[in-house]
C-alpha cells in the first residue's frame, strides 16, 4: 500500500472516531483510535508523519 493510500485511509478513519466520538459510542472510537495509532506507526516507521 502507498504512503498515500495510507494517509487517505488515515484521514477516513480519523473522520469515522469523531463520529464516535460525539455520539458516544465507545466501541467505535475505540476500534478506530486502534486503527489511528496502527497507520500512524506505519508512517512514521516510513520517516514521514504528517
Amino acid at each position: 500500500m502507498s504512503e498515500h493510500l495510507i494517509k487517505t485511509l488515515l484521514e477516513d478513519i480519523k473522520s469515522v472516531y469523531m463520529v464516535g466520538y460525539f455520539k458516544d459510542d465507545l466501541t467505535t472510537e475505540a476500534e478506530k483510535w486502534g486503527q489511528i495509532e496502527i497507520l500512524e506507526q506505519i508512517l512514521a516507521s516510513k520517516g514521514d508523519m504528517t
